[in-house]
């Protein structure tokens, strides 16, 4: 199926193609397209380094299972890595994917390769392909930057996992800041060079994501308020109680996470969902308990 620009607005999504720079002439779709439609659905753009860790890929498993009640629409690129991952995680956990590969649609030129299969199941599951590029199209260097652009438009928020300091990750956080979309990111370990490009964001503004509730966040996803103190979704309640249990005193956060005795992202993430959920809190470089 073949949407024309002029065509876009019919579609609740599309309609923020119309509000971007270089707007695609047309698209060509392949699967669901009703998708398009589902104004009561969120899309996150969750997307991240082809070279990704473990690390980065547990998370991406964590993180959208814990999604999976939501009414959200998971868009990624088929790239090899993280994309791969949030594509095929949310067949899993039954959450409707749109993916937007670099080239054309036609399965002997569709990019990666190795991919293939992952597309043809994202249409057997009643998932979506698009591309702007004539379905015979190769794959280029400037075509992956270009279709960032419509990954960073068409989402309502983008989360990046892991990220080199240079990549095409950061091409869509930037577009995603000119269009005025939520940018969020995990933190990672900063011995890590594929944390590099997440650290960068967080610095610049990026929100930290660290467990589905900062998901809902990002995406403005209302939820009843709720102080209680909630087990982690990435980390067990045993690393919280950890810390809480140092914090008899205030202490600077590099002592805090030393005399943790853990992993430096465990214990950074741990100690930013501690703060996030008003147990703890820093000031002045040192971290305190507050109740």
């Amino acid at each position: 199926m073949i949407i024309e620009k002029s065509e876009y607005n019919q579609y609740f999504h599309l309609k923020k193609l119309l509000e971007i720079k270089d707007i695609p002439k047309r698209l060509y779709c392949e699967g669901n397209v009703e998708l398009l439609h589902k104004e009561d659905y969120k899309i996150l753009c969750l997307i991240g380094s082809r070279k990704c860790t473990s690390y980065g890929r547990d998370v991406v498993e964590r993180l959208v299972a814990d999604m999976a009640s939501e009414k959200i629409i998971i868009l990624s690129g088929l790239a090899l890595g993280i994309d791969g991952v949030a594509h095929k995680e949310a067949l899993k956990n039954k959450l409707p994917t749109i993916s937007i590969p670099g080239s054309g649609l036609d399965r002997d030129v569709l990019h990666p390769q190795t991919h293939v299969n992952l597309a043809n199941d994202i249409i057997s599951h009643d998932g979506l392909l698009i591309s702007e590029r004539e379905p015979s199209f190769k794959a280029t260097i400037w075509s992956f930057p270009s279709r960032n652009r419509i990954e960073a438009a068409i989402s309502d928020a983008i989360l990046i996992v892991e990220s080199e300091a240079k990549s095409g990750t950061q091409i869509t956080a930037r577009l995603g800041l000119e269009y005025n979309k939520n940018i969020g990111v995990i933190p990672g370990s900063i011995f890590s060079p594929m944390s590099v490009g997440t650290i960068k964001l967080w610095k610049e503004g990026a929100m930290p994501v660290c467990d589905a509730d900062d998901m809902r966040e990002l995406l403005n996803i209302k939820t009843e308020n709720n102080n209680d103190f909630k087990n982690s979704s990435l980390f067990s309640s045993l690393e919280e109680k950890l810390i809480l249990e140092l914090l008899t005193e205030p202490k600077n956060k590099e002592s805090l996470i030393n005399e943790s005795g853990l992993e430096f992202t465990t214990a950074l993430i741990t100690i930013i969902k501690l703060e996030g959920a008003g147990y703890i809190k820093e000031e002045w470089g040192e971290v305190r308990r507050v109740r």
